[in-house]
């Protein structure tokens, strides 16, 4: 495993060996029949708004509190999924890549609809942080007019084996079409919970 970077060290109270949320039992392959965006293809710290526009894709962060759109950036991360980068709505002159709830989320909108759509997560949090681990990184799913069709949660709590390990966000559509998602980490009265994110996926078809 790699040295987390002594700026993310100080910016988050992790601590070097003991972090709660720093595990990673191995890649987890890409579905069949299925794009997938790497965000592997651009130099770390590139804006990608657009850049996955050819594929039917484009990128906004929207903003916690006001709901502005903001750029999206593929960066390099240590112990990132699909080395090197993943996604992320934090500038490059901030240090770190991962982010919750209290800075925004990623929202991924899709010229055609999907019958899912998913993203890989990992969760971080600091153990010198006292209160409950409970805040979640999640996908959540729109149709074409907005309406949301479902959220899909990191799946292991903490305390369980494989939470801090890269896990799968799949969200089936059930009928209706994907058109947009959002990709965060919740922030509730816990500890933050900040989450790295990699490879977006989607269905080829249309509708199934």
């Amino acid at each position: 495993m790699a040295p987390i970077p002594a700026s993310v060290l100080r910016q988050t109270g992790l601590r070097q060996g003991v972090n709660v949320g720093i595990r990673k039992p191995g890649r987890i392959t890409p579905l069949e029949k299925s794009t997938v965006i790497s965000f592997d293809d651009v130099a770390s710290d590139t804006m990608i708004d657009t850049h996955y526009a050819g594929q039917g894709v484009t990128l906004a962060a929207v903003l916690a509190g006001t709901g502005t759109r903001s750029h999206v950036y593929a960066r390099n991360s240590w112990n990132i999924d699909t080395a090197p980068n993943g996604v992320t709505l934090i500038d490059p002159s901030i240090a770190t890549s991962f982010f919750d709830d209290a800075t925004g989320c990623v929202e991924v909108r899709f010229e055609s609809p999907h019958s899912w759509v998913s993203i890989d997560a990992m969760p971080l949090a600091s153990p010198d942080d006292l209160r409950p681990i409970t805040a979640k990184p999640y996908l959540d799913a729109y149709d074409a007019a907005g309406v949301r069709l479902g959220r899909v949660s990191y799946a292991p709590n903490h305390g369980d084996a494989l939470w801090g390990s890269w896990q799968r966000l799949r969200l089936d559509a059930a009928g209706a079409a994907i058109r947009s998602v959002r990709i965060g980490s919740q922030r509730d009265n816990g500890c933050p919970v900040y989450g790295l994110f990699d490879q977006l996926m989607f269905s080829n078809d249309l509708t199934g």
